[in-house]
């Protein structure tokens, strides 16, 4: 059964086998005036499920949902379908704050009644049989309510999605208190690529506008260099997010996209081809965007974002992370960085994950979510300042724990932490781009050194 409807102020489509009497995940069917929308436009939108119960990676289960689509025609009957839409944010936010303060709320289809009348208590004598239609006018009030705080945010957030790169530069502060305090869940496509460049990126770079349609159907796929890769990201795919409900089922509209997305990257950058955990990034992107979008937002990252080095042979940025942890970990946590190191406990042990899928794996899907909202925004810094709050949160365990203990609680641990503390402990850790760039500078000097040494133990043989 197909069904749609509204989390946190985004669509989504749930297609499961689900029974319809189970409670956990209600389904409402869509209305005609839904159906008729352009089917290009209902994929570009589609929305992931929230992950609540299975904190491994992503849930199939799907947060119920307290505001079912026709409530949404029952309290706006003159609000269009496509008001919701992303595309129509225009309409959406001009809707909003035609709304700011509703006076009436319906009690039913065809009748109204002012607030204040809803709010005066019964009288003695009045019918009890009104004491219904108050209760359910009072319960219109809180989803009246929530949907006007959902279309206020919108509003707020229209000065990114309308303005873009210009707006970027001009109120970088305002930006950055936004992104903290979070982003819409039905905008974060939209504002991801914003944050990203995604646009500029192309715009630079001077891409055709069917490059992605041309790596997907490339016949290069069949030369030597990359047919092998075609069943690894298969074998792969079949372990990422296998209990969501977008990649569970093998062959499916999910597990196609994400293979198009790895495949159209390796043709796209054969320097890197394709490398485990690269599947966890564009997983999390085909949430929130169709698969093109997707593909231009993990070449964004991989090459602006300065991640490419992650996955090519030697794993050199990843390298590089594990230097400048080391260092930081030194700084900010010495006493907890010392029992490491006296239990054998490298960073290499437990960071190569957390790095190399921005967090995406193992970790709920709410940390994911805020974690890479401020990445895409702050950049790497994020992820050393979301790296030591792990530890800082964890760090009395740890101090008591043997070798085993330490690797086996830092593998937990992620899949319980408190999205908001460790978002608040992360920004509240001092890791500056600057101080990044010192341990770089210091990391590379390093490695000069050590090549001067090996280099210097080889005997000239025309001495």
């Amino acid at each position: 059964m197909a069904a749609e409807r509204y989390v946190d102020g985004g669509l989504q489509r749930h297609v499961s086998g689900q029974q319809e009497g189970d409670a956990s995940v209600p389904l409402v069917e869509v209305p005609a005036a839904r159906r008729s929308l352009s089917p290009s436009i209902e994929e570009k939108w589609t929305r992931r499920p929230h992950c609540r119960e299975e904190p491994d990676h992503c849930s199939s289960d799907v947060a119920a949902s307290p505001e079912p689509l026709d409530m949404l025609s029952y309290l706006f009957p003159t609000l269009r379908p496509q008001a919701f839409f992303p595309p129509d944010l225009h309409s959406l936010c001009d809707y909003a704050h035609g709304f700011s303060e509703p006076k009436k709320i319906h009690k039913g289809r065809g009748s109204a009644a002012s607030l204040e009348e809803q709010r005066r208590p019964r009288q003695d004598g009045e019918d009890s049989a009104s004491s219904g239609g108050t209760a359910a006018a009072c319960v219109d009030r809180k989803l009246l309510s929530a949907y006007m705080s959902q279309l206020r945010q919108l509003e707020q957030w229209r000065f990114l999605c309308v303005d873009g790169e210009e707006m970027k530069e001009k109120k970088k502060h305002v930006l950055k208190q936004k992104v903290r305090a979070g982003v819409p869940d039905c905008l974060r496509g939209v504002v991801w690529q914003l944050l990203a460049g995604v646009q500029k990126m192309k715009q630079e770079a001077g891409y055709e506008p069917d490059m992605y349609f041309k790596l997907v159907t490339s016949k290069i796929w069949t030369e030597d260099s990359l047919t092998n890769l075609g069943p690894i990201i298969a074998r792969d795919i079949n372990r990422t997010f296998p209990k969501h409900i977008l990649f569970r089922d093998m062959h499916q509209k999910g597990q196609q996209a994400l293979f198009n997305v790895l495949k159209a990257y390796a043709i796209f950058n054969p320097d890197v081809g394709y490398c485990q955990g690269m599947g966890f990034l564009s997983g999390i992107l085909l949430m929130y965007m169709n698969e093109e979008d997707a593909f231009y937002m993990l070449v964004c990252l991989l090459h602006k974002h300065n991640m490419q080095g992650l996955f090519t042979p030697g794993l050199p940025t990843l390298e590089k992370y594990f230097f400048q942890f080391q260092r930081l970990l030194q700084k900010h946590m010495p006493r907890l960085s010392v029992h490491l190191r006296n239990e054998g406990v490298e960073p290499s042990m437990y960071l190569s994950s957390w790095m190399m899928t921005l967090f995406s794996y193992n970790f709920s899907f709410d940390c994911v979510v805020k974690i890479w909202d401020v990445f895409l925004n702050d950049g790497e810094k994020m992820l050393f300042r979301t790296a030591l709050a792990i530890l800082q949160i964890k760090q009395e365990d740890l101090f008591t724990a043997s070798f085993e203990a330490i690797l086996e609680a830092l593998k937990l641990t992620p899949s319980q932490l408190d999205a908001n503390v460790l978002l608040e402990t992360a920004l509240n850790v001092k890791v500056h781009n600057s101080t990044l760039r010192e341990l770089e500078e210091e990391y590379f000097e390093e490695k000069k050194m050590q090549a001067l040494d090996q280099s210097g133990n080889v005997a000239d043989p025309d001495e």
